[in-house]
């Protein structure tokens, strides 16, 4: 499945029009269209944005699979995630026990 196929089938099951989509992305109606028929490929980051408004991983986006894959267990007092982890995840999160960015910890 290619990059435009996902994001016309993402956009679909969020039920959502390719003008609105553009509207999102700050882009014009035709450039959704010619992502979503493999004319044009958004780039790095609009790709990055399509990946947060959708909430899966750019890596998704660009590679084979077609299951997008699974998020990582929230984060409990026995397995806490690392800051590693979390910065990868593609997302910035506050830790749950103490409530600062682990990006930022030091």
């Amino acid at each position: 499945m290619t990059t435009g196929e996902k994001i016309r089938d993402l956009r679909k099951q969020a039920g959502i029009s390719q003008n609105n989509l553009a509207k999102q992305m700050f882009v014009s109606r035709q450039s959704v269209s010619k992502w979503e028929r493999n004319e044009n490929m958004p780039d790095i980051v609009k790709l990055t944005q399509i990946s947060e408004f959708f909430d899966v991983t750019v890596d998704f986006l660009l590679k084979n699979p077609t299951t997008p894959p699974q998020k990582p267990a929230l984060v409990n007092s026995q397995n806490p995630p690392t800051a590693k982890a979390l910065i990868f995840s593609g997302k910035r999160h506050l830790c749950e026990l103490c409530g600062k960015n682990p990006a930022k910890a030091g």
